[in-house]
């Protein structure tokens, strides 16, 4: 009997939290003492003391016709208050991102190209998260 075992995919939103975490801080210098934060927030659930960056992956997936990995992510900046002092939403399409591999290579070569394939995703959403927050003002 053979038993085949489904390959492990690598989790996007840790990737992206990851990079939040350590690229955006050092993009702006006045960016305040962060936490990562590996549960979900809620609405009505907000910190009081603390700016709070939301990063929701609203939808991943491979498209046949372009044949590169689509990525959508929805990004919001609140007060400590709770205000929305920013709300982006984000779509990379890896067709346009230097170094990305076509999905027939990634189904072939397996997780090592998958997982390039999401640090390049991730990358494109950091650099334009910062764009978005340069052009808001933050320095």
């Amino acid at each position: 009997m053979v038993q085949l075992v489904p390959p492990t995919i690598p989790d996007f939103g840790e990737i992206l939290a990851q990079e939040i975490y350590k690229d955006i801080p050092k993009a702006f210098k006045a960016w305040p003492t962060t936490k990562l934060s590996t549960q979900a927030s809620s609405e009505s659930i907000r910190p009081g003391d603390t700016a709070t960056l939301e990063v929701s992956i609203s939808k991943q997936y491979a498209s046949w016709v372009h044949g590169h990995l689509m990525t959508f992510a929805q990004i919001t900046l609140y007060s400590a208050s709770g205000e929305v002092l920013m709300k982006e939403k984000i779509h990379v399409n890896s067709l346009y991102v230097q170094g990305s591999k076509k999905v027939d290579e990634i189904a072939q070569k397996g997780n090592s190209v998958l997982m390039s394939e999401y640090q390049l995703a991730s990358s494109e959403i950091v650099r334009k998260l910062a764009e978005q927050l340069t052009l808001l003002g933050f320095r």
